[in-house]
């Protein structure tokens, strides 16, 4: 189990209020959580934050695909059939994610296939929650809940994770490769899980049913590390 250290305790406090200020501020844009493509590729979902910040997850990694500043703007003309409507990130790229397939599970004897679907996302109490289910042979399931949310509180530009997951199967631990290619970041988290760096790749690691908060910084200046 990872514990947090001090500067893991000094964001966390401070995000948390951040979340529950953003989630009563109100939003850039209504409804600003939709559905759609962006610049052709089907199946996001795109959530804007704040007015400094849009993120845009995808059905097929069920986790963060772009995330930049400004709106999610609308592409001239029709939108090819079956994509729904068309979106462009309108500001500079703070993430963009490279694989394809982020969320793993590795046990004793190396990977395990899973399966990962995004069942729901929606608005509760202010503030986004998709949920995912992760399939495992034998009809085993990981149900993760995430809630995103923007965070300023040091006048940064920061996308808090906040993610709660249930079924874990004993000696596993379920993987999420985090980061990617955009500006640099400085990621912090704890609780029940942990992120760690492997070479350049950022991974959240978690091993125990639990909640597991998660924070990126991004800024177009410095190096990426792990606070």
């Amino acid at each position: 189990m990872f514990v947090p250290d001090s500067n893991f305790t000094r964001w966390l406090v401070p995000a948390l209020a951040c979340m529950l200020q953003m989630a009563q501020a109100g939003r850039p844009v209504t409804p600003w959580l939709f559905e759609g493509s962006l610049d052709g590729r089907p199946g996001m979902v795109f959530l804007a934050l704040h007015e400094r910040m849009t993120v845009a997850y995808d059905r097929e990694g069920c986790s963060v695909y772009l995330a930049w500043q400004g709106p999610a703007e609308p592409e001239a003309g029709p939108a090819p059939a079956g994509t729904g409507p068309g979106y462009q990130a309108a500001g500079p790229i703070y993430h963009k994610r490279v694989n394809p397939a982020p969320w793993s599970l590795k046990g004793p004897k190396g990977n395990v296939p899973v399966t990962v679907r995004l069942i729901a996302a929606a608005v509760e109490g202010g503030q986004a929650r998709l949920d995912y289910v992760l399939g495992l042979r034998g009809g085993a399931k990981i149900m993760v809940s995430e809630r995103p949310e923007f965070d300023d509180h040091y006048g940064d530009n920061a996308l808090f994770r906040n993610f709660e997951v249930t079924g874990i199967p004993a000696g596993m631990t379920l993987r999420l490769e985090v980061g990617g290619r955009g500006m640099a970041e400085t990621w912090g988290g704890g609780a029940t899980g942990q992120v760690i760096r492997e070479g350049d790749r950022y991974f959240l690691l978690q091993e125990l049913d639990g909640e597991t908060p998660l924070k990126v910084s991004w800024s177009p200046l410095g190096s990426s590390e792990i606070k």
